[in-house]
């Protein structure tokens, strides 16, 4: 079993700039099971405004796309000549299209890692522009839909950088299968129980004349004692045994 605690910590003023770290430990133990760092700087304001602009619509795999990246000083100059450092990461994404409530768009035996694609820097032409193309990679499986983030870093003349971010819809399918339980009170052993089956378009729309398989599944959970990181602790294995089709 996972637990998870929240600390707060205040940094007094009087703290020096530069880089800290935190790390934890339990009650007694030598060795940390968890660090990480953070910087402690002076307040000092964004010096120029980054955005992204490109077409707002969903975007399907293996799909080329465009973005301009455009960086203005705050007082009023185009940021030419800087350097712009632009990436995009894929994370997995619900589907919940309107008027399907209640339908659930998503194979939860299915597991994605965030994928990152970076591509590369560029110095902004003489109106502080620059565009960036990227192709949806083919292949990648998410339980549902995906996300896209995009985010363009433009460095300041003291190296600072100032980043814009802008997230987009990727469907790595033509279309969508949900399930929804035609009733809403707890279900029972040895009781029938009626399911609803849709297939829908990346934009909401019902698929005509689709054939579709299903299986009854079992789920169920066991606690396995393993060796991690030279410690044993308990983890949840997930298995499914096959019942019936549907």
């Amino acid at each position: 079993a996972w637990g998870s605690a929240e600390v707060q910590l205040d940094v007094p003023a009087y703290a020096l700039t530069g880089r800290y770290s935190v790390e934890a430990r339990t009650p007694g133990g030598e060795s940390p099971i968890g660090a990480h760092t953070f910087q402690v700087e002076d307040f000092m304001p964004d010096r120029m405004k980054v955005a992204i602009t490109l077409p707002a619509r969903r975007y399907a795999a293996g799909e080329e796309l465009s973005f301009t990246v455009k960086a203005t000083h705050l007082f009023g100059a185009a940021a030419a000549g800087r350097t712009v450092e632009a990436r995009c990461d894929f994370v997995e994404e619900g589907f919940s299209p309107a008027g399907w409530q209640g339908y659930r768009f998503c194979d939860g035996a299915k597991k994605f890692a965030r994928v990152t694609e970076k591509l590369g820097e560029a110095t902004l032409d003489k109106n502080g522009e620059s565009t960036f193309t990227l192709k949806v990679p083919k292949g990648l499986t998410p339980p549902s839909a995906l996300g896209a983030i995009l985010s363009a870093s433009v460095s300041e003349v003291g190296g600072r950088a100032v980043t814009a971010i802008q997230a987009l819809d990727v469907d790595c399918t033509p279309h969508y299968v949900g399930l929804a339980r035609a009733s809403k009170e707890h279900a029972q052993a040895q009781v029938p129980d009626k399911l609803l089956v849709a297939a829908v378009k990346p934009d909401g729309s019902p698929v005509e004349r689709l054939a579709l398989e299903g299986t009854v599944y079992r789920v169920m959970w066991n606690s396995v004692l393993k060796l991690d990181d030279g410690r044993y602790r308990f983890t949840s294995e997930r298995e499914e045994k096959a019942l019936q089709p549907l």
